[in-house]
Protein backbone atom coordinates (compact mmCIF):
# COMPACT_ATOMS: atom_id res chain seq x y z
CA UNK A 1 0.00 0.00 0.00
CA UNK A 2 2.52 2.54 0.81
CA UNK A 3 4.16 1.99 -2.76
CA UNK A 4 0.86 2.93 -4.57
CA UNK A 5 0.23 5.79 -2.18
CA UNK A 6 4.03 7.16 -2.92
CA UNK A 7 3.45 6.21 -6.66
CA UNK A 8 0.52 8.24 -6.51
CA UNK A 9 1.37 11.08 -4.82
CA UNK A 10 4.57 10.99 -7.30
CA UNK A 11 2.02 11.61 -10.18
CA UNK A 12 0.11 14.56 -8.92
CA UNK A 13 3.66 16.54 -8.39
CA UNK A 14 3.82 17.81 -11.65
CA UNK A 15 0.25 19.80 -11.30
CA UNK A 16 1.72 20.99 -8.24
CA UNK A 17 4.68 22.41 -9.81
CA UNK A 18 3.29 24.09 -12.36
CA UNK A 19 0.24 25.65 -10.58
CA UNK A 20 3.36 27.18 -7.82
CA UNK A 21 5.11 28.22 -10.18
CA UNK A 22 2.09 29.88 -11.42
CA UNK A 23 1.45 31.22 -8.55
CA UNK A 24 5.18 32.72 -7.55
CA UNK A 25 5.38 34.06 -11.04
CA UNK A 26 1.84 35.91 -10.48
CA UNK A 27 2.94 37.16 -7.48
CA UNK A 28 6.33 38.85 -8.81
CA UNK A 29 4.51 40.19 -11.71
CA UNK A 30 3.01 42.52 -9.10
CA UNK A 31 4.56 46.09 -7.86
CA UNK A 32 5.88 46.01 -4.32
CA UNK A 33 3.54 48.82 -4.13
CA UNK A 34 0.55 47.30 -4.88
CA UNK A 35 -1.81 46.38 -2.26
CA UNK A 36 -2.70 42.71 -2.84
CA UNK A 37 -5.97 40.66 -1.12
CA UNK A 38 -3.46 37.26 -0.33
CA UNK A 39 -6.63 34.63 0.98
CA UNK A 40 -8.22 35.42 -2.49
CA UNK A 41 -4.73 34.49 -4.38
CA UNK A 42 -4.21 31.77 -2.23
CA UNK A 43 -8.15 30.20 -2.08
CA UNK A 44 -7.39 30.27 -6.30
CA UNK A 45 -4.44 28.60 -5.80
CA UNK A 46 -5.35 25.91 -3.49
CA UNK A 47 -8.61 24.88 -5.57
CA UNK A 48 -6.66 24.94 -8.36
CA UNK A 49 -4.44 22.16 -7.13
CA UNK A 50 -7.11 20.66 -5.51
CA UNK A 51 -9.57 20.74 -8.77
CA UNK A 52 -6.01 18.75 -10.85
CA UNK A 53 -5.35 16.51 -8.15
CA UNK A 54 -9.05 16.01 -6.87
CA UNK A 55 -10.80 15.67 -10.18
CA UNK A 56 -8.42 15.95 -12.77
CA UNK A 57 -9.87 19.44 -13.38
CA UNK A 58 -8.20 22.58 -13.69
CA UNK A 59 -10.40 25.55 -12.61
CA UNK A 60 -7.79 27.96 -13.67
CA UNK A 61 -8.02 30.11 -10.90
CA UNK A 62 -4.55 31.81 -10.74
CA UNK A 63 -4.39 32.26 -14.78
CA UNK A 64 -8.26 33.93 -14.57
CA UNK A 65 -8.14 35.32 -11.61
CA UNK A 66 -11.62 34.35 -10.84
CA UNK A 67 -13.30 31.17 -9.05
CA UNK A 68 -14.97 28.79 -10.91
CA UNK A 69 -18.91 29.94 -10.48
CA UNK A 70 -19.68 26.68 -8.44
CA UNK A 71 -17.14 27.21 -6.06
CA UNK A 72 -17.24 30.69 -5.71
CA UNK A 73 -21.37 30.22 -4.62
CA UNK A 74 -19.74 27.59 -2.08
CA UNK A 75 -17.22 30.06 -0.73
CA UNK A 76 -20.11 32.60 -0.01
CA UNK A 77 -22.08 30.35 1.69
CA UNK A 78 -19.53 29.35 3.98
CA UNK A 79 -19.42 32.88 5.50
CA UNK A 80 -22.71 31.94 7.18
CA UNK A 81 -21.24 28.50 8.27
CA UNK A 82 -18.60 30.61 9.81
CA UNK A 83 -20.94 32.17 12.08
CA UNK A 84 -23.31 29.46 12.73
CA UNK A 85 -21.14 26.08 12.93
CA UNK A 86 -21.52 26.30 16.91
CA UNK A 87 -24.84 26.15 16.66
CA UNK A 88 -25.60 22.50 14.63
CA UNK A 89 -29.03 22.31 15.10
CA UNK A 90 -29.83 25.64 13.77
CA UNK A 91 -27.78 24.54 10.85
CA UNK A 92 -29.59 21.17 10.47
CA UNK A 93 -32.93 23.44 10.66
CA UNK A 94 -32.07 25.58 7.93
CA UNK A 95 -30.88 22.87 5.62
CA UNK A 96 -34.35 21.93 5.92
CA UNK A 97 -35.87 25.46 4.67
CA UNK A 98 -36.41 25.80 0.89
CA UNK A 99 -34.01 27.77 -1.05
CA UNK A 100 -31.71 28.12 2.47
CA UNK A 101 -28.83 25.64 0.89
CA UNK A 102 -29.72 26.99 -2.16
CA UNK A 103 -25.65 27.82 -2.57
CA UNK A 104 -24.65 24.94 -2.26
CA UNK A 105 -26.49 23.54 -5.14
CA UNK A 106 -24.07 24.59 -7.55
CA UNK A 107 -21.31 23.10 -6.26
CA UNK A 108 -23.26 19.69 -5.47
CA UNK A 109 -24.14 19.59 -9.17
CA UNK A 110 -20.42 20.26 -10.50
CA UNK A 111 -19.58 17.56 -8.47
CA UNK A 112 -22.00 15.10 -9.16
CA UNK A 113 -21.40 15.84 -13.10
CA UNK A 114 -17.34 15.33 -12.80
CA UNK A 115 -18.04 12.08 -10.82
CA UNK A 116 -20.53 10.92 -13.72
CA UNK A 117 -18.45 12.06 -16.67
CA UNK A 118 -14.93 10.61 -15.19
CA UNK A 119 -17.00 6.89 -13.99
CA UNK A 120 -18.63 7.01 -18.10
CA UNK A 121 -14.97 7.39 -19.51
CA UNK A 122 -13.30 4.72 -17.43
CA UNK A 123 -16.31 2.25 -17.68
CA UNK A 124 -15.76 3.12 -21.37
CA UNK A 125 -12.13 2.67 -21.33
CA UNK A 126 -12.18 -0.78 -19.57
CA UNK A 127 -14.57 -1.79 -21.92
CA UNK A 128 -12.86 -0.94 -24.98
CA UNK A 129 -9.85 -2.84 -23.27
CA UNK A 130 -12.13 -5.91 -22.42
CA UNK A 131 -12.76 -6.17 -26.48
CA UNK A 132 -9.33 -5.68 -27.45
CA UNK A 133 -8.12 -8.14 -25.00
CA UNK A 134 -5.92 -6.35 -23.22
CA UNK A 135 -7.76 -6.11 -20.23
CA UNK A 136 -5.14 -7.53 -17.41
CA UNK A 137 -4.68 -5.09 -14.63
CA UNK A 138 -7.29 -2.91 -16.17
CA UNK A 139 -8.07 -1.31 -13.13
CA UNK A 140 -4.59 -0.77 -11.72
CA UNK A 141 -3.62 0.69 -15.30
CA UNK A 142 -6.63 2.78 -15.37
CA UNK A 143 -6.23 4.24 -11.88
CA UNK A 144 -2.46 5.48 -12.83
CA UNK A 145 -3.51 6.29 -16.58
CA UNK A 146 -5.19 9.86 -14.64
CA UNK A 147 -3.42 10.58 -11.86
CA UNK A 148 -6.12 12.12 -9.27
CA UNK A 149 -7.52 11.09 -6.22
CA UNK A 150 -11.43 10.73 -8.05
CA UNK A 151 -10.02 7.68 -10.37
CA UNK A 152 -8.89 5.64 -7.28
CA UNK A 153 -12.27 6.32 -5.59
CA UNK A 154 -14.24 5.25 -8.39
CA UNK A 155 -12.38 2.13 -9.77
CA UNK A 156 -12.48 1.01 -6.05
CA UNK A 157 -16.50 1.73 -5.97
CA UNK A 158 -16.74 -0.24 -9.27
CA UNK A 159 -14.43 -3.30 -8.02
CA UNK A 160 -16.68 -5.45 -6.00
CA UNK A 161 -12.91 -6.97 -4.64
CA UNK A 162 -11.73 -3.63 -3.29
CA UNK A 163 -12.42 -3.35 0.11
CA UNK A 164 -12.05 0.72 0.02
CA UNK A 165 -14.94 1.55 -2.26
CA UNK A 166 -17.59 3.13 -0.90
CA UNK A 167 -21.52 1.73 -0.56
CA UNK A 168 -23.01 3.97 -2.69
CA UNK A 169 -23.04 6.37 -5.66
CA UNK A 170 -24.19 9.07 -3.65
CA UNK A 171 -21.30 8.48 -1.12
CA UNK A 172 -18.95 8.77 -4.11
CA UNK A 173 -20.58 12.16 -5.30
CA UNK A 174 -19.99 12.97 -1.25
CA UNK A 175 -16.36 11.93 -1.33
CA UNK A 176 -15.35 14.76 -4.42
CA UNK A 177 -16.88 17.19 -2.55
CA UNK A 178 -15.07 16.37 0.16
CA UNK A 179 -11.81 16.40 -1.39
CA UNK A 180 -11.84 19.94 -3.07
CA UNK A 181 -13.15 21.78 -0.04
CA UNK A 182 -10.99 19.70 2.82
CA UNK A 183 -7.91 19.69 0.88
CA UNK A 184 -8.79 23.55 -0.06
CA UNK A 185 -9.48 26.08 2.36
CA UNK A 186 -7.26 25.01 5.18
CA UNK A 187 -4.45 25.05 2.67
CA UNK A 188 -5.82 28.15 1.50
CA UNK A 189 -6.26 29.22 4.73
CA UNK A 190 -2.84 28.42 6.19
CA UNK A 191 -0.96 29.72 3.48
CA UNK A 192 -2.47 33.52 3.87
CA UNK A 193 -1.90 33.14 6.93
CA UNK A 194 2.03 32.13 6.48
CA UNK A 195 2.73 35.60 4.31
CA UNK A 196 0.98 37.58 6.72
CA UNK A 197 3.57 36.31 9.62
CA UNK A 198 6.40 36.90 6.85
CA UNK A 199 5.02 40.27 6.17
CA UNK A 200 4.63 41.13 9.61
CA UNK A 201 7.91 40.20 10.88
CA UNK A 202 10.59 41.39 7.92
CA UNK A 203 13.15 39.71 10.17
CA UNK A 204 11.47 36.21 10.57
CA UNK A 205 11.11 36.43 6.64
CA UNK A 206 14.79 37.35 5.70
CA UNK A 207 15.57 33.75 8.00
CA UNK A 208 13.50 31.73 6.50
CA UNK A 209 14.78 33.13 3.19
CA UNK A 210 18.29 32.35 3.46
CA UNK A 211 17.00 28.83 5.10
CA UNK A 212 14.82 28.28 1.78
CA UNK A 213 17.80 29.10 -0.56
CA UNK A 214 20.26 27.25 1.24
CA UNK A 215 18.70 24.41 1.74
CA UNK A 216 15.77 24.21 -1.44
CA UNK A 217 17.64 26.28 -3.87
CA UNK A 218 15.37 27.57 -6.61
CA UNK A 219 14.72 24.33 -8.12
CA UNK A 220 12.83 22.76 -5.83
CA UNK A 221 11.68 19.21 -4.88
CA UNK A 222 9.57 17.62 -2.85
CA UNK A 223 12.00 15.65 -1.58
CA UNK A 224 14.07 19.26 -0.97
CA UNK A 225 11.33 20.32 1.27
CA UNK A 226 10.19 17.61 2.97
CA UNK A 227 13.87 17.70 4.15
CA UNK A 228 13.84 21.13 4.94
CA UNK A 229 12.82 21.19 9.07
CA UNK A 230 12.22 25.05 9.13
CA UNK A 231 9.88 24.98 6.59
CA UNK A 232 7.84 22.14 8.31
CA UNK A 233 8.62 24.23 11.97
CA UNK A 234 7.15 27.57 10.10
CA UNK A 235 4.10 25.73 9.19
CA UNK A 236 3.53 24.16 12.43
CA UNK A 237 3.89 27.35 14.25
CA UNK A 238 1.71 28.87 11.79
CA UNK A 239 -1.14 26.62 12.63
CA UNK A 240 -0.63 26.94 16.35
CA UNK A 241 -0.93 30.61 16.58
CA UNK A 242 -3.69 30.64 14.10
CA UNK A 243 -5.46 27.23 13.27
CA UNK A 244 -7.55 26.69 10.19
CA UNK A 245 -10.20 25.02 11.85
CA UNK A 246 -10.42 27.45 14.95
CA UNK A 247 -13.24 25.83 16.86
CA UNK A 248 -12.75 22.24 16.44
CA UNK A 249 -15.46 19.49 15.58
CA UNK A 250 -18.21 19.63 18.39
CA UNK A 251 -19.13 16.79 20.40
CA UNK A 252 -21.44 15.73 22.45
CA UNK A 253 -21.38 14.47 26.08
CA UNK A 254 -22.32 11.18 27.64
CA UNK A 255 -25.80 10.80 28.97
CA UNK A 256 -24.47 10.63 32.50
CA UNK A 257 -22.59 14.20 31.66
CA UNK A 258 -18.80 13.95 32.51
CA UNK A 259 -16.35 16.14 34.95
CA UNK A 260 -13.49 18.20 33.49
CA UNK A 261 -11.00 19.54 35.49
CA UNK A 262 -13.73 19.64 38.07
CA UNK A 263 -16.38 21.18 36.22
CA UNK A 264 -19.10 18.99 35.72
CA UNK A 265 -20.87 19.10 32.27
CA UNK A 266 -24.35 17.97 31.64
CA UNK A 267 -25.06 14.75 29.42
CA UNK A 268 -26.32 14.86 25.83
CA UNK A 269 -24.60 18.66 25.64
CA UNK A 270 -22.73 20.13 22.48
CA UNK A 271 -19.20 21.08 23.58
CA UNK A 272 -16.45 22.34 21.45
CA UNK A 273 -12.49 22.07 22.57
CA UNK A 274 -10.83 25.24 21.01
CA UNK A 275 -7.31 24.77 19.18
CA UNK A 276 -6.46 28.03 19.44
CA UNK A 277 -6.96 28.82 23.20
CA UNK A 278 -5.06 25.75 23.89
CA UNK A 279 -2.48 26.07 21.82
CA UNK A 280 -1.54 29.88 22.85
CA UNK A 281 -2.03 28.94 26.49
CA UNK A 282 1.38 30.09 28.50
CA UNK A 283 1.02 26.93 30.52
CA UNK A 284 1.73 24.40 27.87
CA UNK A 285 3.71 27.11 25.43
CA UNK A 286 5.96 29.64 27.87
CA UNK A 287 5.65 33.53 28.57
CA UNK A 288 6.24 33.69 24.80
CA UNK A 289 3.08 31.83 23.93
CA UNK A 290 1.89 34.55 21.66
CA UNK A 291 4.76 35.10 19.94
CA UNK A 292 5.87 33.45 16.41
CA UNK A 293 8.60 31.79 16.68
CA UNK A 294 9.43 28.66 14.48
CA UNK A 295 12.38 27.73 16.27
CA UNK A 296 10.30 26.57 19.19
CA UNK A 297 9.68 23.54 17.21
CA UNK A 298 12.95 22.35 16.74
CA UNK A 299 13.45 22.71 20.90
CA UNK A 300 12.87 19.69 23.00
CA UNK A 301 11.31 21.87 25.77
CA UNK A 302 8.22 22.70 23.43
CA UNK A 303 7.49 18.86 22.76
CA UNK A 304 4.51 17.04 24.34
CA UNK A 305 2.75 20.59 24.54
CA UNK A 306 -0.29 19.97 23.55
CA UNK A 307 -0.91 20.49 19.62
CA UNK A 308 -4.26 19.85 17.88
CA UNK A 309 -4.52 22.14 14.70
CA UNK A 310 -6.47 18.94 13.52
CA UNK A 311 -8.05 17.09 16.11
CA UNK A 312 -6.71 15.20 18.00
CA UNK A 313 -7.56 10.90 18.90
CA UNK A 314 -10.17 9.22 16.57
CA UNK A 315 -10.82 12.77 15.33
CA UNK A 316 -7.53 13.72 14.21
CA UNK A 317 -7.77 14.24 10.47
CA UNK A 318 -4.72 12.17 8.41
Amino acid sequence: MTNKVETALDAYLPHIINKVDGFTTMLSSLSANDPLEITQWTMLFSFDIMGLVGLGRDFHGIPTGTLHPAIGALREHMRMLGILSHVPWLLNLLALVPGASGAYAPFFTFCAEQVREKRERMLAENKNKKLRGEMGESMEETRMAVPDIMTWLISAYDDPADPLGVPSRAALDEDSRVVIIAGSETTATTLATVLYFMAKLPKEQRKFQAILDKEIGEDWTYEKAKACSYLDWVITETLRLQPAVRTGAPMETPPEGITVDGVYIPGNVNVLVGPMVIQNDTRYWGDRAGEFDPSRHGDKSSHGAPFMAFGMGRSLLP
